[in-house]
Parts: structure tokens; C-alpha cells; sequence
């Protein structure tokens, strides 16, 4: 799916006493042959005739969660590109979304596109450019600002309220869709954020997360509280980020410095897969009773061995990670480096940190312990003697090693080691990797000090990971972006005695 977004210098007004009936947006809703960086990152550029200009797609605020607000009613394709009338709905959301068009705020259209048929070309600058030819339009959507200049609102038309329509509250800030109070609910107190003084002048409260948000919509049940008032009260949970915090920085010097990234070594080494589509939890099953009846068979056409087999059900919860920060517009558009694309990264290298950290907590936890020896060496020796030969699945063996443990690897030589010692050492990449004549020895600057965790990577599985999916969300009223990251993530030991553990003293 792409979410094809477009600049625009708005050119919004209202429309003549004629079409004053009408609540209709008009507009170009995707231009011809321009080179435009969609939602993902990539570059795109749609050829004439792309969209079907019979297709009649949903319009929404925003793209994924946005409400629905109307629908294309006509469709036009242009030398410039597809020009689109969009109906307006009579519902709370509409009336802002025509107030806002006419206002030049909501001055952009969106296309969400999957390409059916398209290409790939590389533009002068050597970027990768995906050429859609085809594609199945999906939605649309009105948003303050994107990548191209020419899908832009050029028309706005909205009828006089109705008796119905005046008496309706005036809306404020962002309003989100009101849930119907609960017949029987308990008492539930809102959260007790810490407030804390910023430049903007803003409370800031603890970090938002899904637990937090459900109770500041019960709360918000209880109270009687309009949806409007609900919504602040959650963009309240949510650190502000203004220009002040990241400056622009001159187009010389256009690299952040201070992210240290060291990845997830020890994740790595495991099982890596996939996710199921759906759920909470991952189920596999353990053997409790192997098949163990095997025997020679005596003679022809008598009883094969037989004997009892069975296993068990074991579960892994799928975890969520999150994160999210409100950044000002200003400190989105006009920052160098981006903002937002600095931002993301440093999430990513906090996700990835922090998932790596929770997969080492819980191998520690099941890895028996060995007895610390004279040096490294004999270290190895104890580890490896505590790893069941019954209970390790074929693999790879693994020795994971805290930064201060591997600096006693610099001394050893190859004639001092015993068999399996190659003594090749590698320091060229800072983070030093080791090879001892397969065993594969590396640093995780993520483990406790003094630890030393040896193991077999078939023996534990990790589900997902930290790869980041971004929610962005636009506060038109206060020119703001509220960013969220998540991850789903879930990791099991499915094989304890494939691990060992030994903390020096």
C-alpha cells in the first residue's frame, strides 16, 4: 500500500452563491509524471491514467485510523493529473473538515494506492523512483501538508447549517469519536500525572501507554467528559517536543552525533520467526514423553514395540513495546536534519537495546549456573560442561560476553589454548568477535559485567522483533505531529539445558 502525500500551496475558497448547496472539496487529487517521497520513504511518480477515475474511494482525515468524512463523487483525469470532487458527510468531522479546507489548513489530498502494475527507474540523483502505471485506489485523504506541490485543494463549497447543526457544541482541539458510557462500571481515578514545567509551558506527564490511555478514557466515562476534553487529557500523557529541543543546524553539518548503536548481538544468535497474523499468544508444544519403545523386532509378523508418547502445551506471551513523544510542526518541517527521520532512528536503536536486554534477562534466568575457573579458558571448560547433552538441540554454539569479560581474550595464544582454541582474535571492528575454530564468541554490550552465557541458538526462539511501526497523528489546533513507535515482540527458551551461565567474581 502506498500513501501517496502532496504539498500544496493552498488555494482555498469558498465557492459561489450557485454551488453554495454543495458541501464538496475539489481538487487534484494526484498529479502526472512528478517525482514525490510518499509516507514509507520512497520515492514514487504516477503515470497518466494510474487511478481508474470511475473508482468512488472513501475520503478520511488522516490515512489507517483517520474518520471517514465523505466519499469521491467524481473523478477527472487531466493533462495535470486526476481531478476529484469529494462529498462531504453532515457529521461533526465533515463540518471541520470543510471549515478547515476553506481556512487553507486542510489544504493537501492523499492517495491510498496499491500498484497492480509498476516499475522501477532511478532519478538523476540516484534514488530508486517506483513508477506505478496501475493501481487500485483505496481511499483518500485530506491532510495539512506532503510531498507534492500539485494535489491541492482548489475549491471548497459548504452549505448553511442546518437549526439541527447550529445548536451543535462548537468543537475543540482534536475530537475523536465519543464511546458510550458503561452501564456498570467501577470506580476507576484518572491517572495522577507529575507536572512538569516546560519552555512551551506545558505540563508534561508520565510516559503514554496503553493502560494509561484505557484508564484516561474511563475516566473520562465516569466524568461525563466530552471526547474533545478526553483527547487533550491524552495528548497531555505525551512529551512535548518543540524547535527549542532540536534546532535547525546549518546544511554543512547535517549528521546527529551522540546515538550509539550496538544492535541486538545476542537476538541474532537465536531462532528468528515470524509473528502469527493474530493473537496474544504463542502456543508450542514440549514433549513430556519421547518416543522410547524401539527394539528389534524377532521374528516376521509378530507385535512391533509400543509405548506411551505425549507433550504438553507451553505459551509465550506477545509483548508490546511503545514509545511517543509530541513533536511542534515547526520542529518537524523545518529542522536539518529531520526531526521526525532522527527521531525514529533513535527509537529504533532504544527498541532494539531494550528488546536485546529483555531476551538476555530471560536466558540468564533458565541458564544453568557454572563455577567460575583460573582464566578464560578454563572458564569455556565449566560452561560447556554445564550444558546438557540431553537436552540441546543440534546448533551452533555461542559464548556471549560483557565488555569487561572481553578484554582477558587479548592475552591468549593459540599454543596456549587447548584443541578447540584457534586463537584468532579480531579487535579491527572496536567490538571484538573471536574465532575459536567455530565457536562462535562475541561481545554484547548489553549483558550485566562479569558475565560470561554460553548456549545453542536452536534452544530459545524469539517472535518479531524490534522493528518499529510509527504512528503519526496531526493536532491541526495546535500545529503539532503526536508520534508513537510499538513493536510486538515475544521470545521463548524452549530448551533450558542448551544454556550456561558464570558471573566472575
Amino acid at each position: 500500500m502506498i500513501h501517496a502525500f502532496f504539498d500544496a500551496t493552498i488555494a482555498a475558497e469558498p465557492a459561489g452563491d450557485e454551488a453554495s448547496t454543495d458541501r464538496t472539496i475539489r481538487g487534484i487529487a494526484v498529479p502526472w509524471n512528478r517525482d514525490g517521497r510518499v509516507s514509507s520513504g520512497q520515492l514514487v511518480r504516477f503515470l497518466p491514467g494510474a487511478l481508474d477515475a470511475a473508482a468512488r474511494p472513501v475520503v478520511a482525515l488522516g490515512h489507517d485510523s483517520g474518520r471517514p468524512v465523505g466519499r469521491v463523487i467524481d473523478n477527472t483525469s487531466t493533462d495535470a493529473g486526476m481531478a476529484t470532487v469529494v462529498r462531504v458527510s453532515r457529521v461533526r468531522e465533515g463540518d471541520e473538515a470543510l471549515v478547515l479546507a476553506a481556512d487553507g489548513v486542510l489544504g493537501m489530498f492523499s492517495v491510498g494506492v496499491d500498484p497492480t502494475e509498476f516499475t522501477y527507474e532511478q532519478n538523476d540523483d540516484g534514488e530508486q523512483v517506483l513508477v506505478v502505471a496501475a493501481g487500485d485506489w483505496q481511499h483518500l485523504a485530506l491532510l495539512p501538508y506532503g510531498a507534492f506541490e500539485d494535489a491541492v485543494v482548489t475549491d471548497v463549497a459548504a452549505s448553511a447549517p442546518t437549526q439541527e447543526e447550529t445548536n451543535m457544541p462548537e468543537p475543540t482541539g482534536t475530537v475523536i469519536t465519543e464511546a458510550p458510557a458503561p452501564v456498570e462500571a467501577a470506580p476507576s481515578p484518572p491517572p495522577q500525572p507529575v507536572a512538569v514545567p516546560l519552555s512551551g509551558g506545558v505540563p508534561a506527564g508520565p510516559p503514554l501507554t496503553l493502560s494509561a490511555v484505557a484508564q484516561i478514557i474511563a475516566a473520562g466515562n465516569q466524568e461525563g467528559l466530552r471526547a474533545a476534553d478526553v483527547a487533550a487529557r491524552i495528548q497531555a500523557a505525551l512529551t512535548n517536543v518543540i524547535s527549542s529541543n532540536v534546532p535547525s543546524v546549518p546544511n554543512y553539518r547535517t549528521e546527529l552525533v551522540g546515538l550509539i548503536d550496538h544492535g541486538t548481538p545476542l537476538v541474532n544468535r537465536l531462532d528468528n520467526r515470524p509473528l502469527p497474523p493474530t493473537g496474544s499468544d504463542i502456543l508450542y508444544p514440549k514433549w513430556t514423553a519421547l518416543p522410547a519403545a524401539t527394539a528389534k523386532v524377532a521374528t516376521e509378523k509378530t507385535a512391533i514395540p509400543s509405548g506411551a508418547v505425549s507433550w504438553a502445551w507451553q505459551t509465550t506471551s506477545i509483548e508490546t513495546w511503545a514509545q511517543g513523544n509530541d513533536l511542534s510542526l515547526q520542529a518537524v518541517q523545518r529542522s536539518n536534519p529531520s526531526a521526525m527521520d532522527a527521531y525514529l532512528r533513535a527509537a529504533a536503536v532504544d527498541a532494539a537495546r531494550k528488546w536485546d536486554v529483555a531476551v538476555s534477562t530471560k536466558l540468564l534466568a533458565a541458564a544453568a549456573v557454572a563455577t567460575p575457573g583460573a582464566d578464560f579458558l578454563a572458564n569455556v571448560a565449566a560452561l560447556f560442561a554445564m550444558l546438557d547433552p540431553t537436552a540441546c538441540p543440534p546448533g551452533r554454539v555461542f559464548l556471549a560476553l560483557s565488555w569487561d569479560v572481553a578484554q582477558t581474550l587479548i592475552p591468549i595464544k593459540s599454543v596456549n589454548g587447548p584443541a578447540f582454541w584457534s586463537g584468532s582474535l579480531d579487535l579491527g571492528n572496536y567490538l571484538p568477535s573471536a574465532s575459536a575454530a567455530g565457536m562462535d564468541i562475541f561481545v554484547d554490550p548489553n549483558l550485566p559485567v562479569k558475565t560470561m552465557l554460553m548456549g545453542i541458538g536452536s534452544g530459545a526462539a524469539t517472535y518479531g522483533g524490534s522493528s518499529l511501526t510509527d504512528i503519526r497523528v496531526v493536532d491541526v489546533s495546535l500545529l503539532g505531529v503526536d508520534v508513537g513507535v510499538y513493536f510486538f515482540a515475544a521470545s521463548a527458551v524452549e530448551y533450558p539445558g542448551a544454556f550456561a551461565k558464570l558471573t566472575l567474581p
